[in-house]
């Protein structure tokens, strides 16, 4: 089968959405820990014979051009323009060609492992649509067949409710991803910190970014 992992590069002022964490943290922070996962997810991912191929989408030129030197050696760069996340997947799949599947990933959300990225791919052998939300407006993924692509084009939004009466609708048998620890809050980044080892990668890549914050806000910082 060809699979197509796609992330989409959000960073706090380059996005299709609110960003709760502006609310909290600096846009220098917020723009670093979408680096952070974004560079997990890529690393993780590497396409290498694991039957998808992998896209990183930037909502403006300049934005692939920031990273042109940091990634295109093993992933594929597009610049997709879209006035909301149903135009933005459609202008997507018409540059990228068809695929069996497809699952569309937010960077800025959540730290996604290789073991997950081949869950979701797997189970899309077997579900027509893999959907993740973190509340009723916002979602983290969207994985599809090809076959039900036209009914994704068709929805104005992405959120729960909205996949559940698309799926009643057009008979779609859906699997919701269970609830991850996405990070929207300092807290959520906190929480997230202290479930990974001390001697992990991310988890000295977090600790590095807690501290600038730390630094950033000073005594007002709790």
């Amino acid at each position: 089968m060809k699979n197509a992992l796609i992330l989409i590069n959000e960073k706090g002022d380059t996005s299709l959405s609110k960003f709760p964490l502006l609310k909290e943290l600096p846009l220098e922070a917020v723009r670093e820990l979408s680096f952070i996962f974004m560079d997990e997810a890529l690393s993780e991912g590497f396409p290498v014979e694991k039957g998808y191929s992998i896209f990183l989408v930037n909502f403006t030129e300049k934005d692939r051009e920031g990273l042109s030197l940091r990634y295109n050696n093993f992933v594929k760069q597009i610049t997709v323009d879209g006035k909301n996340y149903t135009e933005l997947i459609k202008n997507t799949l018409e540059q990228i060609g068809n695929f069996d599947s497809y699952l569309f990933v937010r960077s800025n959300m959540i730290p996604y492992t290789e073991s997950q990225f081949n869950d979701f791919f797997e189970r899309m052998g077997v579900h027509d649509l893999v959907f993740g939300a973190f509340d009723e407006d916002e979602f983290f993924l969207l994985g599809f067949i090809d076959s039900i692509k036209n009914n994704i084009f068709s929805l104005r939004e992405f959120t729960e409710e909205a996949i559940e009466i698309i799926s009643v609708e057009e008979n779609l048998d859906v699997y919701y991803v269970p609830e991850k620890s996405v990070v929207t809050s300092l807290e959520s980044l906190t929480e997230l910190r202290q479930k990974l080892s001390d001697d992990s990668g991310l988890a000295r890549k977090i600790d590095n970014l807690i501290l600038y914050i730390t630094r950033y806000n000073g005594d007002k910082f709790e």
